[in-house]
């Protein structure tokens, strides 16, 4: 998979070539779903120990003020940010929709904790097609954490010598 980048510049264009290794990105999507995969279990005994079932608790005070609502942004800016335990579920419910085989073999083995064969079953595939899947998912986790593992990046600069041609590309 090639993957071009151009930046141009007043000088010329700037390419650069970047020869991904997708066999060495798919292992690093697996080193990171083995490091999250005990967070994550521990974030599921903390939900289940707690009476509301979350992972945080914010303590606000009931009186409301029209004129200065610098609490309610701290609210809102709690609520919109979550911890890496939280952004990397919610890749993997994203990844769902964008490939449903990949993100439910993530989610059954990360959070159910199934083995191959149970996600297999889950899944209504044999474990041969099960085999094609895991790989697609650990590379789509290595780009999403930007552990995307590259052979060899070339560089190619182009100068323009020619007084204007700048102007008339852009």
């Amino acid at each position: 998979m090639i993957q071009k980048n151009r930046i141009m510049t007043k000088k010329g264009i700037i390419i650069f070539d970047r020869n991904i290794d997708v066999e060495k990105t798919q292992e690093n999507g697996k080193k990171v779903c083995e490091v999250y995969a005990p967070l994550i279990q521990q974030r599921i005994r903390l939900k289940m120990r707690l009476p509301l079932h979350t992972g945080s608790l914010i303590q606000v005070s009931s009186d409301i003020k029209s004129g200065n609502g610098i609490e309610s942004e701290y609210i809102n800016r709690i609520m919109k940010e979550g911890d890496q335990v939280d952004c990397f579920l919610n890749y993997i419910d994203e990844m769902i929709e964008m490939d449903e085989k990949a993100g439910k073999y993530l989610k059954y083995k990360l959070v159910d904790e199934l083995t191959d064969e149970e996600i297999a079953l889950k899944l209504g595939v044999s474990r041969r097609a099960l085999y094609g899947i895991k790989p697609n998912a650990y590379f789509r986790i290595a780009i999403w954490s930007h552990q995307v593992a590259y052979i060899k990046e070339n560089t190619y600069e182009f100068i323009f010598n020619y007084a204007g041609l700048y102007e008339r590309l852009k």
